[in-house]
């Protein structure tokens, strides 16, 4: 197939030049860049992005396409050799699209693929082309489809045939957008993301009562227990709902001694660092090592001059053995007696310094209370979750630092800090309703609280996609993207 452009080039040639057939010669590349440029554009029109190798020849029957390979080099002796053919039982599915290019008699369309050979070198389409002709440029328009999903915020699982993604995604991309957030639309959602069954768990109508009209003491932050406190014990889950004061919940039980229950919450991922951590901020952050039985103690400096914080922890049910600085750029001091360590970390602009101490006979009751000493960091954290209350105008109260018990379990009370009466506690509840996510990473509460009972979120399926999506961006999709609130217990944050 030669462009016109080319016959009018090749008619003003010089005769002798002609003569020679030179022509040929000289018209042949440019004829054909300038041909798979021009079958390329007529594949753009119909969603192609990318030309795949060789040719198509269309049969007489105008369904089976044949496949040809490109030529690769020409020998001395004149044989011509071929570059490998394309196995199309793995470039092609049943429901897959295939669109050609460059053709002169009406074929650049776009057809959906009905079988393929088992040799992989021919196919079948669903509805006839136009008319039998060769030397035809093909692609797919996977590439196409998968970008406008994105930029739509729609996220296929990787494994949908192309017409799967027209009708089931792009096509239904209102109707997802209205049930994003709904109980059918995050199941729907989940399962395509994850490529697994996804169950919708909710809470039974009839909840586990353990006491009424329970009074709550800010001073102590306990719960009057009084009846139904040898229920419940350290690391249980309580639901507290009739609050007038914005306590509705779930919390975790700190300690029972006799009638009092101390309440407070799982901290979030309190093996691991925060994910994310502000700029321009100073925060001392903790974890604790459950299989080592150490606690690291980090300052993060995102600002541009150095920070230096100086903090005491006075261990309870527990003894320190040692501590030694992990390798940063800080510099650090540390001392340990007994029950009692003293640390000073300095870390320089954009930096950090930590330090690990060693514990000994650590039990779940072993508590731990931190105090900063010196310097003024902006937060104060195990794992995700702050150590310290805000005062009312958002500052950390560095003064009060909430106690933890080994295991991530802060005491804080109730959200409102004040006094209140007439509560009712439910035992091991989960209000409202959750769906399931699970993965290799450690989820320490199989809920996380929220502003109230009714938005109760937790995702935990199966995820077995993991080459379209890994868990940290999973991750971002459900925090981000998928749930109607910002959730902080999901795929192992807790």
């Amino acid at each position: 197939m030669r462009l016109p452009m080319l016959e009018r080039l090749r008619s003003l040639l010089y005769p002798m030049v002609e003569q020679n057939a030179v022509s040929d010669a000289m018209l042949y590349g440019p004829d054909e860049i300038l041909g798979t440029v021009d079958g390329a554009l007529d594949m753009l029109a119909n969603d192609g992005r990318h030309v795949d190798p060789g040719t198509v020849t269309i049969a007489a029957n105008l369904t089976t396409l044949t496949q040809v390979p490109a030529v690769d080099y020409v020998q001395a002796d004149g044989t011509v050799v071929y570059k490998p053919t394309v196995d199309w039982n793995t470039r092609f599915r049943p429901g897959d699209e295939i669109i050609l290019g460059g053709s002169a008699k009406g074929n650049n369309l776009r057809r959906v693929v009905a079988t393929v050979a088992g040799n992989g070198q021919s196919l079948t389409v669903t509805s006839p082309v136009t008319a039998a002709e060769s030397g035809l440029l093909y692609g797919k328009t996977t590439y196409a489809l998968l970008r406008r999903c994105q930029e739509l915020l729609l996220y296929p699982g990787g494994y949908e045939t192309d017409t799967e993604l027209r009708t089931q995604v792009l096509g239904q991309w209102i109707q997802i957008m209205q049930r994003r957030g709904s109980r059918g639309g995050l199941v729907a959602e989940m399962e395509r993301i994850t490529n697994a069954e996804v169950t919708l768990l909710e809470s039974a109508p009839d909840l586990d009562l353990l006491g009424a009209n329970v009074a709550y003491t800010q001073s102590t932050i306990s719960l009057n227990g009084t009846g139904w406190a040898s229920a419940v014990a350290i690391g249980d889950s309580l639901a507290i709902t009739s609050s007038v004061s914005d306590s509705n919940g779930r919390y975790t039980v700190y300690d029972v001694t006799g009638t009092t229950v101390k309440i407070g919450h799982r901290a979030a991922r309190s093996q691991f660092y925060p994910f994310f951590s502000p700029n321009n901020a100073v925060e001392l952050q903790l974890r604790e090592d459950r299989q080592q039985n150490h606690i690291a103690v980090r300052l993060f400096n995102s600002t541009a001059n150095p920070a230096t914080v100086g903090l005491t922890l006075t261990a309870t049910g527990a003894t320190y053995i040692g501590a030694f600085q992990r390798g940063t750029t800080g510099t650090t001091t540390q001392a340990t007696t007994g029950t009692l360590a003293t640390v000073t970390l300095t870390a320089p602009a954009y930096a950090t310094a930590e330090v690990v101490l060693r514990l000994s006979g650590v039990t779940a009751t072993s508590t731990f209370q931190l105090a900063v000493t010196g310097g003024t960091p902006q937060r104060v954290t195990l794992g995700e979750m702050g150590l310290c209350p805000m005062t009312t105008d958002t500052a950390p109260n560095l003064a009060a630092l909430w106690p933890w018990r080994w295991g991530g379990i802060v005491a804080t009370g109730l959200r409102s800090r004040q006094n209140e009466t007439g509560l009712a506690v439910r035992f091991k509840t989960k209000p409202g309703w959750f769906l399931e996510v699970s993965t290799v990473g450690h989820v320490e509460e199989d809920a996380y609280t929220m502003a109230s009972p009714d938005e109760f979120v937790v995702l935990e399926v199966d995820h077995r996609n993991y080459t379209n999506y890994t868990e940290r961006t999973l991750n971002t999709l459900v925090r981000e993207v998928l749930l109607p609130a910002d959730v902080d217990g999901v795929l192992g944050l807790l």
